[in-house]
């Protein structure tokens, strides 16, 4: 391992640049008055993801961050994957089969899917049966304009939340409006064709009648890429993008109801990652969830909820033939939630699940049923300490199962110090690809088993008036990685024989200068080996610093730039049994730098009939730099150019 690699926790912890609970969020939108609040107000805010019921953040049994409306609104973006980006030891990246897609969050990806980070949306799972986490359409479509903030767990969820909820938890919250009607228009436009509009209606019609709908287009001609391909030819690809996605949120007498239908087109190098392989590839998503909450005495709730998750994966192109590709979930969950006298808090729940797909002819069809019962109890020892111990069995097929533990102690020391000490375990079932697919260039395999992983965490909170600092310090060791290697000259889903340990440092800090100036930073630093000893045998970079600084102007205006250096990412040649062709460059540190300007056009012209009018230019990419990353999918070229293509957009919004 490279020596300065090795003093860079000593060096982030000398400079003081500790982790950020940016995890601040005003539940109000953004005002006049919410640079007025004091961090010490904000931490008080209430988080829902940890342990499905609202809790103060520093209460909170995880490690916890939050992407606020504040910072979306300063930094700027264009979709998910930008904000995403920002996270604390987290990186998306793209292979030559799916674009934005793959994620690693403490260097916990095995393969080009990010099936070890469960997305959430107002709690409820987005989880398809045929890959687990295929989120392309999500990354690049959802309306960013509709989110409240974005609640993130590091580390195992799968106590409360089951499969995938493995490395962390990617909650997003939608807003809800407060007056009878309201609506935005949004348009985007700028470099490489990009062009997205967008239009928003929201209304309350009572306390307990609240409703949103989005509705947005996605058209961009794309950016170039070149890269040498398996069979050594230099090729290169426009990253063109089609697509409409709709969602709707409704809260009616208790009843809610979440909708996203979306269909996005991106190119696609199918199967062999092989240049003649060029095809177009659709993903349609369908995402229904339907719950109900009712209190049944004093402080105890009940609640059920069915969410549905369909994708349609359709390849058609040139360069390979036509196929499509069909997964389909129900999920059927209840619980109850309430409190035992003043010091204990209890929650209940059970979760049956179907999981059906058509692999067409690659498998054929496949169906399995899952089940899962859990529950968590939270106890107030004293007044400044609090436990927590929760427990998620979950049984896959008949005489199958696994139990995920959750065990926290949080510990308030005085009006400016918390302590937080955590052990989790979490699961990700194989899905249906990965158990059935049968093809020439892949094959599953029925007999695969759960990956798991246990994570020991202690993290440690500063906050004042103007300044909050956190440190997290984790470790864990993760069995039976589900992954790819040839077998019999095809390749194949694995469990990969070797146990991984990885052990890491985050830093976070959150820094109010004044109520026009802000600093949020976060570091990490990462290290994992297998049994054997070998070191760097996960592809991701071992040290990350992210850092954004905001001016938030009382003449109508904003600025905000984001810089992120990510370090070098280790090599597959350099991990046993993989022999990749040297054909590309290296994945090598880089710095992704964005700088974001946001007025209002009504201040700015002393108009107040424009008062609701927003001009924003947003500069992606500023350095201009080029990204590769490690090719995921075959692993038979060393690496694969990344879509972070520099461009300048303006968004023009007006709201009524």
């Amino acid at each position: 391992m490279k020596q300065h690699q090795k003093n860079l926790p000593l060096c982030f912890l000398s400079i003081g640049t500790v982790s950020f609970l940016g995890a601040v969020q005003a539940e109000s939108s953004l005002d006049d008055d919410f640079f007025s609040l004091s961090l010490r107000d904000l931490m008080n805010i209430e988080v829902t993801t940890v342990s499905k019921r609202p809790e103060r953040l520093l209460q909170a049994p995880g490690i916890v961050s939050v992407i606020t409306e504040q910072d979306i609104m300063g930094y700027g973006a264009r979709n998910l994957k930008d904000l995403l980006l920002r996270l604390p030891n987290y990186y998306m990246f793209d292979s030559s089969t799916f674009t934005a897609s793959g994620a690693t969050m403490r260097a916990g990806a095995t393969q080009h899917l990010n099936n070890h980070i469960l997305y959430l949306l107002n709690g409820r799972p987005l989880r398809e049966s045929q890959n687990g986490g295929l989120h392309t359409d999500l990354n690049l479509l959802f309306p960013i304009n509709a989110i409240r903030r974005i609640e993130v767990i590091r580390g195992p969820g799968s106590v409360l939340y089951g499969s995938n909820a493995f490395s962390g938890t990617i909650n997003i919250i939608t807003k809800k409006e407060t007056s009878p009607l309201a609506g935005k228009v949004e348009s985007q436009f700028g470099s490489h064709g990009y062009n997205m509009n967008s239009a928003s209606v929201y209304s309350e019609f009572s306390d307990q009648v609240n409703m949103g709908l989005h509705i947005n287009n996605l058209d961009e001609s794309g950016a170039s890429i070149r890269a040498i391909d398996e069979q050594g030819i230099a090729g290169s690809q426009v990253l063109y993008r089609e697509g409409v996605g709709l969602f709707l949120t409704a809260d009616v007498y208790g009843m809610t109801v979440n909708v996203i239908e979306n269909e996005l087109t991106t190119p696609t190098i199918s199967g062999a990652n092989r240049w003649s392989n060029t095809a177009d590839f659709t993903l349609e998503r369908r995402f229904i969830d339907v719950g109900y909450e009712r209190k049944v005495f004093n402080s105890w709730s009940a609640s059920v909820n069915y969410t549905y998750n369909k994708q349609i994966k359709q390849v058609d192109g040139p360069g390979t033939s036509s196929s499509e590709f069909t997964s389909n979930g129900y999920l059927y969950e209840a619980t109850i939630n309430g409190s035992m006298g003043s010091k204990i808090d209890l929650l209940l729940g059970m979760v049956l699940e179907t999981l059906k797909g058509d692999l067409g002819t690659r498998g054929g069809t496949y169906q399995s049923e899952r089940q899962a019962f859990y529950g968590q109890l939270d106890y107030q020892i004293v007044d400044h300490t609090r436990v927590t111990a929760g427990l998620q069995w979950n049984e896959i097929e008949e005489g199958s199962g696994r139990a995920s533990p959750r065990l926290a102690l949080i510990h308030t020391i005085n009006d400016q110090w918390t302590a937080k000490g955590l052990y989790a375990e979490a699961f990700r079932s194989p899905y249906g690809s990965e158990l059935f697919f049968d093809s020439a260039f892949l094959k599953g395999d029925t007999d695969l088993k759960p990956e798991v992983i246990q994570t020991s965490e202690v993290q440690a909170i500063y906050h004042q008036e103007n300044l909050s600092i956190a440190t997290t310090l984790y470790h864990s060791t993760s069995q039976d990685s589900i992954g790819r290697a040839f077998v019999d000259g095809t390749n194949t889903f694995v469990n990969l024989s070797d146990e991984v340990t990885f052990t890491g440092i985050e830093l976070e800090s959150n820094w109010v200068l004044s109520q026009q100036w802000r600093i949020n930073a976060n570091a990490s630093y990462q290290e994992n080996e297998d049994e054997t000893g070998q070191q760097e045998v996960m592809l991701a970079s071992s040290e990350m610093f992210k850092l954004g600084v905001s001016y938030d102007s009382p003449n109508g205006y904003s600025l905000g730039a984001w810089v992120s250096h990510f370090g070098d990412v280790s090599k597959i040649e350099d991990i046993s049994g993989n022999s990749p062709a040297i054909v590309n460059p290296d994945a090598d540190a880089y710095q992704l730098m964005s700088i974001n300007i946001n007025m209002n056009l009504g201040k700015l012209a002393n108009m107040a009939s424009l008062n609701t009018a927003h001009l924003a230019l947003y500069i992606n990419n500023l350095l201009d730099q080029e990204v590769w990353f490690p090719e995921m999918g075959r692993r038979l070229v060393n690496s694969y150019p990344q879509s972070h293509e520099q461009g300048i957009y303006g968004t023009l919004s007006y709201e009524f």
